[in-house]
C-alpha cells in the first residue's frame, strides 16, 4: 500500500514539473525587427546589436529613419522568438567621431503588451515589427508596429507606438581611426561637416 502511495505521490509530482516547464517556457512571436540609425545628417555604425542577450541582429552603415514616425530602416527577419526585454547595443559616430553603448530595457509590462497586440492584430493578417533607433548623438529608442498585409487604402489597418524614447547612451572606449574612410567620405558628400581645427 505505501508502495502504491509512493508512486501515484512520484507521478503526480513527475506530472506538476512537467507543467510547469511547460508554462515557464516563454512565448514566442512572428515579427521583424527594424534598425534605424541617424538622424539625418548623424549617420551611425552599428557594431552590435543583440535582443535579450542572445539575438544577434545585424546592424552596419545607417544612416536614415531615426527621426521619422514610426522609425525606418533596415529589416531583420528572424524565426519565432521571445517577446524583447532587453536591448544591448554600441555603435559609433560619424559626426562626434565617439562610440556609444546602451543596455535598453523595455518596460516590465512589455510581455503583456505585446500578447494583447498579437491578440487584437494576428498574424498571418498583420505582420509585427520592432523598432530600434541609434542617433549619432547618443541616444536610444524603440517602437512597435502593426500593420495589415492585405488592407490597402485602409488608414486604421494597424498602429505604430514609442515604447522607449530618447534613452541616453553612455560614451564608450574605442579607436575611432579604423572609421576614417568612412568619416571622409561622409565629409566629401557634405553629409556631415569637417572637424572644427
Amino acid at each position: 500500500m505505501g508502495f502504491m502511495k509512493a508512486r501515484q505521490r512520484k507521478l503526480c509530482l513527475m506530472v506538476l514539473f512537467a507543467m510547469v516547464s511547460i508554462s515557464s517556457e516563454a512565448q514566442t512571436y512572428e515579427y521583424t525587427v527594424i534598425v534605424s540609425g541617424g538622424p539625418s545628417s548623424w549617420p551611425i555604425w552599428a557594431e552590435e546589436v543583440t535582443l535579450n542577450g542572445d539575438r544577434r541582429i545585424q546592424g552596419g552603415a545607417i544612416s536614415y529613419g531615426y527621426e521619422q514616425t514610426p522609425p525606418t530602416g533596415g529589416r531583420v527577419v528572424m524565426d519565432p522568438a521571445p517577446v524583447p526585454h532587453l536591448v544591448e547595443a554600441r555603435w559609433f559616430s560619424h559626426r562626434t567621431q565617439k562610440f556609444y553603448e546602451v543596455s535598453l530595457p523595455m518596460p516590465e509590462e512589455f510581455s503583456e503588451t505585446v500578447a494583447k497586440w498579437f491578440e487584437d492584430y494576428p498574424t498571418p493578417g498583420y505582420g509585427h515589427y520592432f523598432i530600434v533607433g541609434f542617433s549619432g548623438k547618443g541616444e536610444a529608442l524603440a517602437w512597435w508596429r502593426a500593420s495589415c498585409r492585405d488592407c490597402t487604402g485602409d488608414e486604421n489597418s494597424g498602429f505604430a507606438v514609442p515604447v522607449v524614447e530618447a534613452f541616453p547612451a553612455e560614451t564608450a572606449e574605442g579607436d575611432p581611426s579604423g572609421y576614417n574612410a568612412q568619416v571622409q567620405y561622409y565629409i566629401e558628400k557634405g553629409v556631415i561637416p569637417a572637424p572644427s581645427r
